[in-house]
Formats: C-alpha cells, sequence, structure tokens
C-alpha cells in the first residue's frame, strides 16, 4: 500500500498533489543541540512540483533522519515523483527513491543517481524548499527549477 500526500497552497487556490510513499515512512526529528539549523531545518515532510513550461511535476522529499558522521551530516530521504508526460518524450511513472545522503553545512541536499536526474534542494530564506532538477535524458529541459513547502504534520 501507498501513502500520499496532500498539499494545499494557498497562493494558488486548493492544490492537490499526491505522490507515492513506502508504507514505513518515519520522520525522527534531529536533536536542536546535535545539527546547526541551516541542516536540521530539512527534517520532515515536503512537497511541491517541477515546472517543465506549461507542463508541472508533482515532487515530494522526506528527511527521515538526520545524523553526524565524523565532520560531516548525513541523511536518510525518500524522493517521490508523480507521473508526467512532455511532448515527444517517453512517459515518466510516478515512484519514489530511497538515498542516504549529505547536507552541506550551507544547507544543500543533493541526490544523484546513475539512471534518474540529480536534484538539489536549497533551504529559502521564507522556510520553503527551492529545488533544482539537472536532466540530460529530458530534451530540452536540461535545467528545472521548482519549490517545496513543509508538510504538516509530516508523513506518521
Amino acid at each position: 500500500m501507498l501513502l500520499a500526500i496532500l498539499l494545499t497552497a494557498s497562493c494558488a487556490g486548493p492544490l492537490k498533489v499526491v505522490t507515492p510513499l513506502p508504507p514505513d515512512v518515519r520522520v525522527i526529528a534531529p536533536s536542536p543541540d546535535a545539527v546547526p539549523h541551516a541542516v536540521g531545518a530539512f527534517s520532515g515532510t515536503w512537497a511541491g512540483r517541477y515546472s517543465y513550461g506549461a507542463t508541472t511535476q508533482a515532487i515530494a522529499l522526506v528527511v527521515e533522519r538526520i545524523r553526524r558522521a565524523g565532520s560531516a551530516y548525513r541523511a536518510s530521504v525518500i524522493f517521490s515523483w508523480d507521473s508526467m508526460t512532455i511532448p515527444f518524450q517517453p512517459p515518466i511513472e510516478a515512484a519514489y527513491q530511497r538515498y542516504e545522503v549529505a547536507i552541506s553545512e550551507e544547507g544543500a541536499l543533493r541526490l544523484e543517481s546513475r539512471d534518474l536526474a540529480s536534484h538539489t534542494f536549497r533551504l529559502s530564506s521564507d522556510e520553503t524548499l527551492s529545488a533544482e532538477q539537472e536532466d540530460s535524458r529530458v530534451a530540452g529541459y536540461r535545467k528545472v527549477y521548482g519549490v517545496l513547502w513543509r508538510v504538516q504534520p509530516s508523513v506518521p
């Protein structure tokens, strides 16, 4: 069974964004004295979308756990995306993928995979995440941008 994320964005009226997630999602907030704010602020469930011109794609990022690893910070995350069709491209099916990644002290989290696009998330001053995707597989859309908002409460 898959869980779903529902997001309401007041600036655009009711917006339902649904992306698949595994049934065992569990967010464990880091101790404020264990990690800097720019790192700990990633903890939780985020939902938003990428914009491919007139087409948008729902995305979600769940930062389940953040821990110190030597002098760096590591996170267990789930990245989830909705299905999407771009003209002249093969359809993208809705799915999710788990990652173990580093979070920089400057507030950047990057997901990379050989078979998927790379994604970089940065904390913004308005407490949203800015998102940048680089994907050489999608003609005409090498880089796309998006925004994610914190979903309250986090997925149980």
